[in-house]
């Protein structure tokens, strides 16, 4: 049997999790000798499927020759329009009149093999902002069997198809291959020499910005997909000498939070800080400078883009997502060490008071992304969007789920808003990764029911609470609609809370980082080691 293993880093959902499994253990089994449970306990609420990557639907795709036996010309017409109005503005190096042309070149003699490898993942993707999931997945399958052929080719075009792979397979709930895709398209991009001036006299201004504008994208992908899964980075700042292209504000945005990513990556996990405090300022400039630097996280700027055309909607909520994600990830090792001490009975420091603050900075963002999601929704029909929405809107929940058993108090407020992100998920495509993460956040939310059982608090309306900086402004309170009851919630056959305390035998091959590896605290103090 195949022994290698996963990995992932601290800033990643499993490691999390774990902690989450692990603060429920301390509730339930306070006599316990309070080593923490194995990393198979995470199976308890990620599926084995989410390591790995959710299993396609389709395989076997038979061969043909041209794009009109793969799929008919109007067919695809279509389908470029639903890319056009849901996906695009994820890469800036496509114009709507350049993928005209793409479609134009793989559908006319005589063939153009790379055009049509970039059409067909084009269309993979576009595929994915409608229902028709099998569809999505055959495209991507020919996408893939033929881009195989061209695998050391370093072009424009294969790096492109790259990053399309990359944004298909993190959008089916396949993070391990994202993360491939895009480190393959840092290589050809260094390769290709993206990253320095354009000197060539013979490239025309528009090829000129095509370069600009793949290279950031490239750098924003591979940088987002690693952190989120905790593993080092492929594409560095520091090596990037080429500008921005021309009117690309999101691009620029979107870079600049990519560039706090890779610092606070340095900062929190690559080198260990002296005490809790020294952590906190630390995490604090790179957070002031970033606000400081994206100029579109300003409350006006949302609202603007809210009232203008769907893609200014669907890039605006692209930067927030990532801005809440980076808050609540940066600050999620707060929220771990306020458990710890609640644990040793060590809450009443009044030098501790900065901690809540940095906890409430992680738990706002996670409320403030349910709120923009559920927005949105009234908006656009949430099927229409990208699915890996619900990656920012699961870790959200997974964060308010973890402040409940911090703050009993708050459970009744934070079950409103994990219900209300439930009702969200509920209206987006009933297929993955969607049908995966809303079956995790039920189990957590089970789990965490059952753990706080005993403890009854008055009934808070979610809509009394403040969202965290930057604010959505006075719209968001108004858009959340009732919740769910949390019995409405679960699912008949859901795991019981015993099971999460027997640990079954579980291969998971994959490993997670522990977070108190990265926390300034004496472990010892709190667990007995």
């Amino acid at each position: 049997m195949d022994s290698s293993q996963l990995f992932y880093g601290s800033a990643s959902i499993f490691a999390f999790l774990q902690h989450t499994h692990r603060a429920i253990y301390n509730r339930e089994t306070p006599n316990s000798s309070g080593h923490p449970p194995t990393e198979e306990s995470l199976d308890i609420f990620m599926k084995r499927s989410v390591f790995f990557g959710i299993p396609s639907k389709v395989h076997d795709v038979p061969s043909r020759d041209t794009m009109q036996e793969i799929i008919p010309r109007l067919e695809a017409m279509k389908l470029l329009d639903v890319f056009k109005a849901s996906s695009l503005f994820l890469f800036p190096f496509l114009t709507p009149a350049t993928l005209d042309e793409i479609l134009t070149s793989a559908y006319t003699h005589p063939y153009q093999p790379q055009a049509t490898v970039l059409l067909l993942a084009i269309l993979a993707v576009g595929s994915l902002s409608t229902p028709q999931t099998e569809q999505a997945e055959r495209l991507f399958q020919h996408a893939k069997r033929q881009a195989a052929a061209y695998e050391d080719t370093v072009t424009i075009s294969m790096i492109h198809v790259s990053l399309l792979m990359a944004e298909y397979q993190i959008s089916m709930g396949r993070p391990n291959a994202a993360y491939l895709y895009a480190g393959a398209s840092c290589r050809k991009s260094y390769a290709l020499g993206l990253h320095k001036p354009s000197s060539a006299l013979s490239l025309e201004a528009e090829d000129v910005q095509t370069r600009h504008a793949t290279l950031w994208a490239v750098y924003i992908y591979d940088n987002w997909i690693s952190f989120t899964l905790g593993r080092p980075n492929t594409m560095r700042k520091s090596d990037i000498t080429c500008p921005y292209p021309d009117n690309q504000p999101l691009l620029v945005d979107q870079s600049i939070i990519a560039d706090a990513v890779e610092k606070a990556t340095a900062f929190l996990y690559d080198n260990r800080s002296d005490s809790l405090l020294q952590l906190y300022n630390m995490v604090q400039d790179i957070h002031h400078r970033l606000l400081q630097n994206c100029k579109r996280l300003c409350p006006e700027t949302l609202t603007t883009a809210l009232q203008g055309s769907q893609d200014e909607m669907l890039g605006q909520v692209s930067l927030h997502n990532m801005y809440y994600h980076f808050c609540l990830t940066i600050y999620r090792p707060f929220l771990v060490a306020d458990s710890s001490f609640r644990c040793a009975n060590k809450t009443d420091q009044t030098e501790m008071l900065w901690l809540q603050q940095a906890c409430r900075q992680a738990t706002g963002a996670a409320e403030d992304c349910i709120a923009l999601m559920r927005h949105i929704s009234l908006i656009i029909d949430a099927k229409d969007i990208r699915r890996y929405n619900a990656f920012y809107v699961e870790t959200s929940c997974a964060v308010l789920l973890y402040d409940s058993l911090n703050h009993p108090l708050k459970h009744a407020s934070n079950m409103e808003l994990v219900n209300l992100a439930l009702n969200y998920m509920q209206s987006m495509v009933n297929d993955e990764p969607i049908s995966s993460a809303t079956r995790s956040i039920k189990r957590i939310m089970s789990a965490v029911d059952h753990s706080l059982k005993d403890y009854h608090a008055p009934i808070q309306n979610a809509s009394l609470i403040n969202p965290a900086l930057p604010p959505m402004g006075e719209t968001m309170g108004a858009t959340r609609n009732d919740p769910v009851s949390s019995t409405t919630a679960t699912e008949p056959n859901m795991v019981g809370f015993d099971d999460l305390l027997q640990y079954p035998e579980v291969n998971l091959d994959a490993l997670t980082a522990d977070l108190f590896d990265f926390i300034p605290i004496d472990k010892s103090t709190f667990f007995g080691y």
